[in-house]
């Protein structure tokens, strides 16, 4: 699934916007990437023009090797005919899960010390994957207490077409991460300098509502 494909109607933001703190602003905007240790921020509630609270969303899909796309360009001249040409490219599963895996610890750990949550949506198949490759089992429902929340989401069919859907929500909490991955590492990072970066990128241009 393409990263882009998840945006689907601004779903994952919507099904974001409880996690901010209650009553948080009168707006919220989609602002630009605005890069902090251990993730971006995405989601924000402004109210008398003042940022008042903040929500960090990632996307995680499954990457691939290489390129179909000179495969398809040689196909295109001779539709007829099927090419027994495997080529380079697939799935890569275990580097996608590697490398979410090696940065959720981090993440998670800076979100906690500025008491915000970081969401992470993930396409189901990596995530399914990710829970039979490492330590993931018997994971809890998401609440309030967890500073990472999970947000699953699939393609389900309706009629001739595909739609995006929400099938599950987990939370975790860095101390969860660090016993699922065994590391062990520290971030420290400045909430008010957070802050003005976020300030600088709010407009009326990416309001959500």
């Amino acid at each position: 699934m393409c990263p882009y494909r998840m945006l689907e109607q601004n779903q994952i933001f919507h099904h974001c916007i409880p996690l901010l703190q209650s009553a948080a602003g009168d707006a919220i905007h989609i602002v630009p990437e605005v890069q902090v240790p251990g993730g971006n921020i995405c989601l924000v509630a402004v109210r008398h023009n003042e940022i008042a609270d903040f929500v960090g969303i990632e996307l995680q899909s499954v990457d691939t090797t290489g390129t179909l796309w000179p495969h398809r360009q040689n196909l295109l001249p001779q539709a007829d005919q099927m090419s027994n040409s495997v080529g380079s490219f697939g799935i890569n599963w275990k580097m996608t899960a590697k490398t979410i895996l090696i940065q959720l610890l981090h993440k998670t750990r800076t979100y906690e010390e500025l008491n915000k949550k970081l969401v992470i949506v993930f396409q189901d198949h990596i995530f399914d994957y990710i829970r039979r490759e490492f330590q993931f089992d018997e994971l809890p429902e998401a609440g309030n207490e967890h500073s990472l929340p999970i947000h699953v989401y699939t393609f389900q069919q309706i009629g001739a077409s595909y739609t995006l859907q929400i099938t599950k929500r987990y939370g975790l909490t860095s101390e969860y991460v660090a016993n699922s991955l065994g590391l062990r590492r520290n971030s420290n990072t400045e909430l008010d300098a957070i802050i003005r970066r976020l300030a600088s990128k709010v407009s009326p241009n990416n309001r959500l509502r």
